[in-house]
């Protein structure tokens, strides 16, 4: 399996780059004069200079499903333009997402997981629904929100971030906020386009995009390729492992990695217009930093993931004299992990010749929707949806390891060492699937009592149905569980004047457990417990205000107060399970400002600066391997961001810092089960102390198709550090300065 999936991945390459070559060869060829008016599109140098003001007029429909301006929209968030992202030298979606008021940067196992509104977040990364072009790209066994750097920004338009619930619209996952992707596509006239970067630490970065316009299809192809030594360093890790003067040893940890990402998009015109195919299409390979087990291993191990989302959606112009508007959307997604692990390594007690484990199977999702929504009267609009999503699982293609994992069996070595096979890793759902139905509705009054007051309201009703085998009890007898979910919203909109709004919004939001954390059986890359784990319940309260000023300022703040019922984690006993730990309620304040100020015609200078306050008032733990903690644990109090950005007359130039706060650990993170000190807190401090970090980027456009550039991550080199949850005597240290040289080229279409 292991060859065909380095054959296919190598094929899938070639087949982009040619794809690539294809869509830039495309424009000499001649067409007849299309019907449909073309998008002129700004000029190269034009698309560099972005105004405050055209800011705050661009759209996003991911809160409501609706066009509007974010200060209109019934949530908090940002919108965040192509510009942007390339001004600031974001790269992937944490970039934009750790820029915003309200999360945080956290780490479990190899990835880089974001925090939310004083929730810590684990591996799943499973609190943001990821949307591209509207549909859900969650990964569909353990609903990872794919944010880090596997998920390039080239093939992105715009970009929305919101915070807080979304449940009343999206159902499971839109719990902590929706990050949602717009995708470029041929009809927007942009250049075709082709970036290089490298960089230290063995970074190399390639970008390739081109498109064009046909009479009856536009076509875009956009394919990124990523690799690198990733954040290398000696660090502790749970083995117990010591040096002959009893001290605990130091290990490199393994954090290579690969990335290649895929996207076309075909949208029809004429007649069609409004019906889009789209192939996103990943795969990655990674080191497991300090092992799935926190045992950084002694042999070299191969992990690869790849994941295939085909989507069909329709959206045909409106009817009814524009006041019906209808939207159906089909989706297959298939996720493939490939995974062999070194568990453990030799010596490590009860496995003198370690254990390795490996896992090659692959999970299936079908996903359909279909929704109206009409307008009747004034702007008053109202929503009505149907929503299915079924998860496949027909077993593993291969599953063996070295050491008997088996639910329910004695955890031994096989005598003879070698590997073994093992059941399903999913095995009480194999060949059962898992039915989410979800029914949604929402009304929207537009503005009202002479525009001073807009209404939204909404209510989504979930079903998720199981069977399963319960192959932990005798005879293995078959269950069934069900999961329902009502999730209302009320937001109310207040425009005294035309710049400033005030809003309230309530939400209830949820998150059914995911198949690995229902499921998991005879691995140890996932534990479960079908029989206590519970879904997820949040409760917001949301008081904001927008305020622009002069046409230069805009100022918002909001005040939150969340309370998280049965957040799944990991456990602090058996490997990798993942259990419900604690429900906390938490209040805080988040802040932002952002500005520009023109300095010619063709230049302009602009930025932002936000804070985030979070504080917890009080805390209940269920699970009793983790203590509860007097203050916030898990999560830094204070965040704080500052960007300014230049652009214009070919120049191009950002400064940008981040600073986190001091995250404090839980009692139990550094004390043994009898309360005596673990000597794991002797090589860590009691908290993580505050870090901040600067990054830069400076560029210039040497003539229309060539701009060059420079960019770096970390300049002062920060040894700042990432909180590892539970008894564990190490953390997670940010990566060190990473600088990157940028060669753009930009290829004009003809015939545009």
């Amino acid at each position: 399996m292991r060859h065909c999936g380095l054959a296919a991945f190598f094929g899938r390459s070639a087949l982009a780059l040619t794809l690539a070559v294809l869509a830039l060869a495309l424009p000499t060829v001649a067409r007849a004069q299309s019907p449909e008016p073309e998008a002129s599109g700004p000029d190269p140098a034009a698309l560099e200079v972005l105004r405050l003001e055209d800011l705050m007029e661009i759209q996003v429909r991911a809160p409501s499903k609706s066009a509007l301006p974010v200060r209109e929209a019934p949530t908090v968030g940002s919108a965040i333009t192509r510009e942007q992202i390339e001004a600031y030298g974001w790269l992937s979606a944490n970039d934009v997402i750790f820029r915003q008021p309200g999360f945080a940067p956290a780490q479990d196992y190899e990835r880089v997981t974001v925090s939310s509104r004083g929730l810590h977040e684990g591996w799943n990364n499973n609190h943001l629904l990821f949307l591209i072009d509207g549909i859900p790209h969650n990964n569909n066994v353990n609903l990872s929100a794919y944010t880090w750097s596997i998920t390039p920004l080239y093939m992105v338009e715009t970009m929305e971030v919101t915070r807080g619930p979304g449940s009343a619209l999206y159902g499971s996952s839109a719990m902590n906020g929706i990050v949602a992707l717009n995708t470029i596509s041929a009809s927007n006239a942009r250049p075709a386009q082709a970036v290089l970067r490298f960089g230290n630490a063995g970074t190399r970065i390639y970008d390739l995009a081109a498109g064009h316009v046909f009479d009856g299809v536009s076509f875009v192809a956009a394919y990124n390729h990523t690799e690198s030594d990733g954040n290398g360093y000696d660090s502790y890790d749970a083995s117990g492992r010591t040096d002959a003067f009893g001290f605990l040893q130091k290990f490199r940890v393994d954090d290579r990695r690969s990335s290649d990402y895929l996207f076309a998009k075909i949208e029809a015109r004429g007649k069609l217009r409004g019906l889009s195919l789209q192939l996103h299409y990943q795969y990655w390979k990674f080191g497991t930093g300090h092992g799935w087990l926190f045992y950084v291993p002694d042999q070299p191990e191969d992990m690869a993931t790849n994941v295939q989302n085909l989507s069909l959606s329709y959206r045909p112009p409106p009817l009814a004299n524009e006041r019906l508007q209808l939207e159906f959307v089909l989706m297959w997604q298939r996720q493939e992990v490939d995974y062999r692990a070194r568990m453990y390594p030799s010596g490590t007690p009860g496995f003198p010749n370690g254990m390795t484990e490996i896992l090659d199977n692959e999970t299936n999702v079908v996903f359909a929707r279909g929704q109206a929504s009409i307008r009747f009267w004034r702007q008053m609009t109202l929503l009505v949806g149907l929503e299915n999503r079924t998860f496949v699982y027909t077993g593993d293609h291969d599953h063996r390891a070295t050491a008997d994992l088996t639910t329910g069996a004695v955890v031994a070595p096989f005598p003879d060492g070698q590997l073994h096979s093992l059941p399903a890793a999913l095995e009480p759902v194999v060949n059962r699937p898992v039915d989410n139905l979800g029914v949604f509705a929402q009304l929207a009054t537009g503005r009202f009592l002479r525009r001073l007051i807009s209404v939204t309201g909404g209510l989504r009703y979930d079903l998720q149905y199981q069977s399963y085998v319960d192959i932990t009890q005798p005879g293995r007898p078959a269950g069934s569980k069900t999961f329902q979910q009502v999730s209302p919203r009320l937001a109310v909109l207040v425009h005294p004047w035309k710049d400033l709004v005030f809003k309230a919004m309530v939400d209830r939001a949820f998150r059914a457990p995911a198949p690995t954390e229902l499921f998991g059986a005879n691995t140890y890359f996932i534990s479960s417990n079908i029989n206590q784990t519970k879904p997820e319940e949040l409760t917001a309260v949301t008081l904001a205000g927008d305020l622009a000023l002069f046409g230069h300022l805009d100022l918002r703040a909001d005040w939150f107060w969340q309370k998280n019922d049965n957040p799944i984690d990991f456990s602090a006993t058996m490997p990798n399970l993942a259990t419900n730990l604690f429900s906390s309620t938490i209040t805080g304040l988040e802040t932002e400002l952002l500005f520009d100020a023109p300095i010619t015609a063709q230049a302009l200078l602009g930025g932002f600066v936000n804070y985030t306050f979070a504080h917890q008032l009080d805390e209940e733990i269920h699970d009793l391997t983790i203590a509860r903690s007097e203050q916030l644990a898990w999560y830094p109090e204070h965040v704080f961001n500052i960007g300014v950005q230049f652009s214009g007359h070919g120049f191009g130039a950002s400064l940008q810092g981040h600073y986190q706060g001091r995250v404090f650990r839980r009692p139990s993170d550094s004390f043994a089960p009898d309360g005596t000190l673990s000597p794991t807190a002797v090589y860590r401090p009691e908290s993580v102390a505050p870090w901040f970090t600067l990054d830069a980027r400076l560029s210039y456009r040497v003539t229309d198709w060539l701009k060059l550039g420079v960019q770096a991550t970390n300049l002062t080199d920060t040894k700042g550090h990432l909180l590892k949850t539970n008894r564990y005597p190490f953390d997670y240290r940010i990566e060190g300065a990473r600088v990157l040289g940028t060669v753009e080229v930009a290829v004009k279409v003809r015939g545009r």
